[in-house]
């Protein structure tokens, strides 16, 4: 003889169903970048686990999200750009509505045209995300330490005097005033001063 579920479990059941559509963020795995649009295809790394009709516990892998915008920091028309490669590990975060027309044309959407929320194909990447097992074993490029010195690399820059509150250049041209800079040389980093 079947018993008919209880109202708490029943209602509990509905808000499980619901909620298991939405998506919130998610570490994912970059399979394909292309740097001149800064989109990622991204497959997340965890898997989607749910009851079947028998009450089993089934788990599932969530498909490839293709066009992801990976997001660097920037502000001010202006961007600090770093290699994304196949393999990296990011952050998917999911927008709580659509953001179709917003990824195409920019500015203010105020419809979207599309009341999905918390969907996959609404995800963008921040990367740089690391699972413990591997963050040890990536050697920072730019580190800045505890004790104010900026490591670059092998070698270490020490800001001192007026210029401590300059740009490192990387290249003898200021990209924004196009004046002539000094250059780090990165085998002797700590006595090299940026020029004025």
């Amino acid at each position: 003889m079947s018993q008919t579920p209880s109202a708490p479990s029943t209602m509990t059941g509905a808000i499980a169903a619901i909620l298991s559509g939405v998506h919130t963020s998610l570490p994912g795995r970059v399979e394909a970048y292309d740097s001149a649009t800064g989109r990622a295809d991204v497959s997340p790394l965890v898997g989607h686990a749910f009851l079947d009709e028998d009450g089993e516990r089934q788990v599932e892998a969530y498909p490839v999200i293709p066009g992801v915008p990976v997001i660097m920091p920037g502000s001010g028309g202006r961007r600090i750009k770093y290699p994304v490669a196949v393999g990296d590990t990011v952050l998917l975060m999911f927008a709580e509505g659509s953001i179709d027309r917003w990824k195409s044309k920019g500015g203010v959407v105020t419809d979207t045209g599309d009341d999905r929320r918390f969907h996959l194909s609404d995800a963008v990447a921040i990367s740089g995300l690391m699972d413990f097992a591997t963050a040890a074993d990536a050697s920072p490029a730019i580190e800045f330490t505890d004790a104010g010195k900026i490591q670059l690399g092998t070698g270490t820059f020490v800001p001192t005097g007026p210029t401590s509150d300059q740009l490192v250049k990387a290249s003898a041209i200021d990209p924004f005033t196009g004046q002539t800079q000094a250059v780090l040389n990165p085998t002797n980093l700590t006595t090299t001063e940026l020029a004025k």
